[in-house]
């Protein structure tokens, strides 16, 4: 600890800041800057990747060489001496070649500290996060100070709840994530038009959306009367298509939905029926964001 600790306080007489000790490194490919041991220099791209784990980081590294998603920057904190997973996300937070942030943790020092840079972050951009050793026994763990948060896994998923970041618990589930944020395109506003096959599903939509601060779109007369055909009674967000709509529905309603300048950004949800399957009407969505 000794030799940490007069290494910490030397880089801070001059301004500089340290990783590690236990990181494999700092890369930031739109720099064409890789002081890693990753098995593959990262491409560059819009994601950035903090992890406390340098096994993790190389993990989700790989899986990204082999599906070309690209990161503005990935970082391992290590042990955590002087630069920890707080000051990655107010500095993310703040950059403007980053969209989102994917964050693995196995434990959270300054319970304080990291749960108002959460929040912060989470404020302007979608954070992930992974919890590692969610199940080991707190004897095993090294003694924390009293900011340190609490072993159980409850604890830690309240606190991610309550920054607005979002938890998953397996690799799969982060890869799942970095590929959807990969392919989301930022919005241009808040109102969203709402399409489902029946009014309790598209409620319920509606619902989350009012949540989060969103507002419904409205349709213009002209967009309504081009969906009449397939409008099952109703002329309010959420469009109900009914029950028993298939792809061939969602196609019809979405050209003239699309074209609606009421509306900043579509959701189409759909609940498969005997009628109509999901792969059917997901092929049928697909077709317009080509």
């Amino acid at each position: 600890a000794e030799p940490i600790g007069a290494a910490r306080r030397a880089a801070r007489r001059h301004g500089l800041r340290l990783i590690g000790p236990d990181s494999i490194g700092l890369a930031v490919p739109g720099k064409n800057l890789n002081a890693t041991l990753l098995a593959h220099p990262p491409r560059a791209g819009d994601l950035a990747l903090v992890t406390q784990s340098g096994t993790v980081a190389s993990a989700i590294a790989a899986w990204a060489h082999r599906r070309e998603v690209g990161f503005s920057a990935i970082l391992t904190t290590g042990r955590s001496a002087d630069v920890d997973a707080a000051d990655t996300l107010d500095h993310f937070a703040a950059d403007i070649h980053t969209r989102a942030i994917l964050l693995s943790l196995h434990r959270v020092d300054d319970a304080r500290k990291f749960l108002s840079a959460a929040r912060a972050a989470a404020r302007v951009k979608p954070v992930v996060v992974l919890r590692t050793g969610r199940h080991e026994a707190q004897a095993e763990e090294p003694q924390t100070h009293t900011g340190a948060l609490a072993r159980p896994d409850a604890v830690y998923a309240a606190a991610f709840r309550r920054a607005g970041l979002l938890a998953v618990d397996t690799l799969d589930e982060m890869f799942s994530a970095a590929e959807t944020l990969r392919r989301q395109r930022p919005f241009p506003g808040r109102r969203l038009m709402i399409v489902a096959n029946g009014r309790g599903i598209g409620a319920l939509a509606a619902d989350r959306l009012a949540d989060q601060g969103g507002t419904a779109a409205e349709a213009s007369p002209e967009t309504l009367e081009a969906i009449a055909s397939v409008r099952h009674g109703t002329s309010t967000n959420p469009i109900d298509l009914g029950v028993d709509a298939e792809a061939q529905e969602y196609a019809t309603a979405l050209g003239p939905l699309l074209a609606c300048r009421g509306n900043d950004a579509l959701l189409c949800v759909h609940v498969p029926t005997a009628r109509a399957g999901a792969r059917q009407t997901a092929e049928a969505v697909g077709t317009w964001t080509q």
